[in-house]
């Protein structure tokens, strides 16, 4: 999943250092994704996320603002608090008001150093009766388990070098509603499905390119740039009898800015096919690392220790 303070006193708290501090693998940092679930447990706060985009059937266009925020509880396990407001227009006639409470829990149980690898299990809970039904917010809880994982190419000999700099993230998770039908407007039963959703990122870092292959000494700016293509789809898998087993999705190419504190990316929003919409739409979101802009005392594990890891620590 993905409101500590005005994010205007965590801008000037920003480091112009070109190190990246968190998600780290051995020499690589994987950066926050917008579309698909990153793979390291931090302290972090995603605000604003938005995204303006088509609807399938019926024809619309909707607009989606919010964010989330992520709570260490052990080093490698972190509890999570996610809720969005959206607007989606008609043509009869527009709706505004709030997504559902999402809360989640991911515990980072892998992280190999020397491969680059991350992998954390994912819980969440999308919360029934808290956000508008006209906009799709559930009646019922749904209950979502996953993994999600992050591998660079940074140990691949040194005759592709220039190919090291390459990484793929990606998640995986099964959604269960609480309940497996409910009741509509005119006492038609509509069934309640449960999804697979998946996702995958390549993604190009021009800063690992610079501090681990080769410095080329280009722009500043451009030292601190993730070129990436995120897939993200969705598909009902079991009680399809009202939803279909039709896949949506889209991919996002775009870019990610990164420093060490924050970090800031903007995607297009392809559709895969008609019912993931009809038109282009754009994705945005702001990062923060809390654990590089708050206090020691607040952005520390509430507890030390933690669950057993597979592998060693970050940052060599």
């Amino acid at each position: 999943m993905r409101y500590p303070r005005a994010v205007t006193v965590a801008l000037c708290a920003f480091s112009p250092s070109l190190a990246e501090a968190h998600c780290v693998a051995g020499g690589r940092s994987f950066p926050a994704t917008l579309a698909v679930e990153e793979p390291c447990v931090h302290e972090a706060l995603a605000l604003p996320d938005f995204v303006a985009s088509s609807t399938g059937d019926p024809a619309g266009q909707g607009f989606d603002i919010g964010g989330h925020y992520s709570k260490r509880l052990f080093e490698n396990l972190s509890v999570e608090l996610g809720r969005h407001w959206g607007w989606l227009g008609t043509p009869q006639g527009a709706t505004f008001g709030p997504g559902a409470v999402e809360t989640g829990v991911k515990y980072q149980f892998v992280t190999l150093p020397e491969q680059e690898l991350m992998v954390s299990a994912l819980f969440s809970v999308e919360w029934g009766n808290t956000g508008a039904l006209a906009l799709g917010a559930p009646t019922y809880h749904v209950y979502t388990a996953g993994l999600a994982f992050g591998k660079g190419f940074g140990d691949l000999p040194f005759a592709l070098n220039l190919l090291r700099p390459f990484a793929v993230t990606g998640d995986i998770g099964y959604s269960v509603p609480a309940r497996s039908s409910t009741i509509g407007p005119g006492f038609e039963v509509e069934r309640n499905p449960q999804l697979l959703s998946t996702g995958v990122t390549l993604q190009y870092s021009m800063p690992y390119l610079r501090q681990h292959v080769v410095d080329f000494d280009l722009p500043r700016f451009v030292n601190r740039l993730v070129p990436l293509v995120e897939l993200a789809l969705e598909t009902p898998v079991a009680n399809t009898f009202s939803s279909g087993r039709a896949t949506v999705g889209t991919v996002n190419p775009g870019v990610i800015y990164t420093d060490k504190a924050w970090q800031f990316g903007v995607e297009a929003m392809i559709p895969i096919n008609r019912l993931s919409g009809r038109d282009v739409g754009v994705r945005a979101q702001l990062h923060l690392a809390l654990d590089e802009i708050l206090p020691p005392q607040l952005s520390r594990p509430l507890f030390a220790g933690g669950p057993p890891m597979i592998g060693g620590g970050g940052a060599p």
